[in-house]
């Protein structure tokens, strides 16, 4: 068989037929997160005290029914990890947000005009636990805006 006919009759068409990963379709429950799909975003706490840079990305998993935020600070020398998925036992979306220094949270994420607003316990590795809410703004000129609530305000751009 031909190196030419193979291209042509498989290789090709797969090609065509193929989306990049970012490119695929969210189930309608996680609509919300559309606009965060697709390549990095970079970030920096808004205080001019402290300097740190933030890489973010946001990844369509499972068929467009999970989506997974990795975060990494690299002057801290921390990664994170957390994963949206709709729970469809609580009708709602749920996420799991797990960190290098050992802290794990889980929660609910609603979505309040144009806010989504996650709220959750977060575990410590020393068996300590306390609620935490953030606050995720996309705005018009396509930055959004994380707060975390008696915390960091974040403002992240596309690279």
């Amino acid at each position: 068989m031909k190196w030419n006919h193979i291209a042509l009759t498989t290789v090709i068409p797969m090609l065509l037929c193929a989306r990049p990963v970012d490119a695929q379709i969210l189930i309608p429950e996680l609509a919300a997160f559309e606009k965060f799909v697709g390549g990095e975003w970079i970030g920096g706490v808004d205080d001019p005290k402290e300097t740190v840079d933030i890489v973010m990305r946001f990844e369509v998993l499972l068929d467009g029914t999970a989506i997974r935020q990795v975060k990494n600070l690299p002057s801290a020398k921390q990664k994170t990890e957390k994963l949206f998925y709709w729970d469809a036992d609580a009708k709602s979306i749920a996420y799991l947000y797990l960190t290098s220094n050992r802290y794990m949270t889980r929660g609910r994420v609603t979505l309040k005009g144009s806010v989504l607003v996650s709220e959750g316990v977060q575990y410590g590795p020393d068996g300590t636990s306390r609620q935490v809410r953030s606050e995720v703004t996309l705005n018009n000129d396509g930055t959004f805006v994380e707060t975390l609530v008696g915390g960091h305000r974040t403002v992240f751009r596309r690279k």
